[in-house]
């Protein structure tokens, strides 16, 4: 669909790189990968690369530690006055489940819009005429798992 993305690492040298099941090339137009350390995405190279996208207004939000890095990631967009869209089944917490469940409830009041993958897929894809619509619709049909919320 040609969605810009932003990708980042934190600290790939020591937890390494993305999964592959994500499938996220090295390079692709419409792709950037990004390395860091600091806990939100929001890093000086991250700001850069997403003034050079014109009208970012929103952002589709999903990632590891909810309680964590998704957590500071959003506050600092909201902050930008970036709207954010997390993806509640693209969330993770890996210690407790309570962190996610909580970290969520919490940037719901703080602004953010709390989805699913499902929804703002469709809302992406707008019409069953979109070009993207059937690849798109048997990816969904795949099983998922319950993530509990």
């Amino acid at each position: 669909m040609n969605i810009p993305i932003v990708v980042t690492e934190q600290y790939p040298k020591a937890f390494g790189r993305t999964v592959e099941e994500l499938k996220v090339p090295e390079t692709k137009d419409n792709i950037a990968v990004f390395a860091k350390t600091k806990f939100s995405m929001c890093t000086d190279e991250v700001k850069e690369h997403l003034e050079k996208i014109s009208g970012i207004e929103q952002v589709i939000l999903c990632g590891i530690e909810t309680h964590v890095c998704v957590q500071q990631t959003t506050l600092d967009l909201l902050q930008q006055g970036i709207g954010v869209h997390l993806i509640a089944d693209g969330v993770s917490s890996g210690s407790n489940k309570s962190d996610r469940v909580i970290a969520i409830e919490a940037l719901r009041q703080s602004g953010a819009f709390v989805t699913s993958c499902e929804s703002v897929v469709f809302e992406l894809l707008r019409d069953s005429k979109n070009e993207h619509f059937k690849e798109v619709s048997a990816i969904l049909k795949e099983p998922r798992v319950d993530v509990g919320l």
